[in-house]
């Protein structure tokens, strides 16, 4: 049990556990639609996703220092990312080398969607990174992740098509909801840190209400497209909603998923959902 939770821990603080929930959720679609994923796409994705989480908060890590002299921010995993800067540093080299590698055995329509999403990522964290421009971040990386888990379905030709849009909707919600919930769970830590999450820039109780319709709307969509839609992507439809079931408690149930922050384990852990599907 020790030996499971220290692989947990190390899963969770180097933000892999979100990268193996990406491969999950772009081939649980790709299934959906009758597609066979080869296996450079999951490769090339999971880096991709392992990377940008990886930059993003050793970038935080760094950003806490630099703005506000101090040397131990109050988020643990931004105090690890800190502690061992230079081993992320070299993580990421590593990350980037294999994920150049791995883009010579991509198809070809998905590497020039690759491309096109990755320079779009670079021109983000450059900005962020030297000219400390903070934008809206959980709506960036909400949308980059949608795109990232689509590009290898959508180039093979799956989501060219109503039900294709509705998923792509439908995720991008949900990957923008967890984010937001997130913040608002580490409102204290990031006031803390000087850190500008969606919840410090637009309040608690607005982003409460928020992410109250957000959810409402999603669930109407799921239940709509489970029941106008082809018979044979149900089954998505229901992880859909199993999964944005899971986020309303996590919404409001504070008290309970506060505590050894649980609203992060869960908050992750719905993108493991879709694997019902090869079942």
């Amino acid at each position: 049990m020790k030996a499971l939770k220290s692989i947990y821990y190390w899963l969770r603080i180097l933000s892999i556990d979100v990268a193996f929930g990406s491969i999950v959720m772009t081939n649980a679609i790709s299934h959906t639609f009758g597609l066979l994923l080869p296996a450079s796409i999951s490769i090339s994705l999971f880096l991709a996703v392992w990377f940008i989480y990886t930059l993003d908060h050793w970038i935080d890590a760094r950003r806490v220092g630099n703005s506000l002299n101090m040397y131990r921010p109050s988020m643990h995993r931004h105090r690890f990312h800190q502690d061992h800067s230079r081993k992320m540093i070299v993580l990421m080299i590593c990350q980037i080398l294999i994920g150049l590698f791995s883009l010579l055995f991509l198809p070809v329509q998905t590497l020039y969607i690759g491309i096109v999403v990755s320079i779009s990522v670079g021109v983000y964290f450059l900005f962020s990174l030297l000219f400390k421009v903070v934008l809206i971040k959980e709506l960036l990386i909400a949308s980059i992740y949608t795109i990232g888990v689509f590009v290898g379905p959508v180039s093979l030709g799956a989501a060219n098509s109503l039900s294709g849009l509705l998923c792509m909707i439908i995720v991008f919600g949900i990957a923008f909801i967890n984010l937001i919930l997130i913040t608002m769970y580490e409102m204290s830590n990031d006031r803390k840190d000087g850190s500008h999450s969606w919840a410090i820039r637009f309040g608690y109780k607005p982003s409460y209400y928020l992410l109250s319709y957000l959810i409402y709307i999603l669930l109407v969509l799921i239940v709509v497209s489970a029941i106008y839609l082809p018979s044979s992507s149900w089954v998505l439809y229901a992880v859909f909603f199993a999964m944005v079931a899971v986020l309303y408690m996590i919404l409001n149930r504070p008290s309970w998923f506060k505590q050894y922050e649980r609203y992060r384990i869960y908050a992750d852990m719905i993108f493991f959902i879709p694997a019902v599907i090869f079942f």
